[in-house]
């Protein structure tokens, strides 16, 4: 069984790459705020996965204003990104991680069949549905779990979530108000 990390472990590094450049830098030595919030998603053509990102993308003024760098971890390819998006769309850091290399540095599994099909994910596939998103591209590992950490500056753990079901993360003032 993969060990998850908990507050006060020190968060694993890895590589940062974003999909319109290939200038690279790990994330122990990021360009820092206060602390950093990671998203762990599953990739940019799930319903569910387009409403989170959307979600984050329009209340990222509530990390900013606390003075938090966000990033976001998919397992799409970057060529996906590239072809659905430009980079002037993305108002945090963006990571492809198709290979799910740092899911697994941070013990982020995939679910089984009944946290896929969990209830609590319907509604949110019906609100990105009707906001006019449509499925892409299947990527990475349908069953995965999503998880969010928010990580300090001593590269800490501050707080970690996993994700019970495949719609299931903390709101935003939940992560925002954790520290260790």
């Amino acid at each position: 069984m993969q060990i998850r990390l908990k507050n006060g472990d020190t968060a694993p590094d890895f590589t940062v790459t974003s999909p319109w450049s290939s200038k690279e830098y790990t994330f122990v030595n990021r360009p820092q705020k206060n602390a950093s919030v990671v998203f762990f998603l599953r990739y940019y053509g799930c319903l569910i996965c387009q409403l989170d990102i959307k979600k984050i993308r329009d209340q990222i003024d509530i990390f900013n204003q606390n003075d938090l760098d966000v990033y976001v971890i998919i397992q799409s390819d970057t060529a996906t990104i590239q072809s659905k998006t430009t980079e002037t769309d993305w108002n945090f850091y963006i990571v492809c991680d198709p290979a799910a290399g740092i899911y697994e540095k941070y013990g982020v599994m995939a679910g089984n069949i009944f946290q896929f099909l969990h209830p609590a994910g319907l509604p949110k596939v019906v609100k990105s549905l009707s906001v006019g998103h449509k499925h892409g591209k299947f990527e990475g590992e349908e069953t995965q779990l999503p998880a969010v950490f928010k990580i300090g500056k001593d590269n800490k753990i501050q707080y970690a979530y996993y994700g019970q079901h495949i719609s299931d993360l903390p709101d935003f003032q939940t992560i925002i108000s954790k520290v260790s």
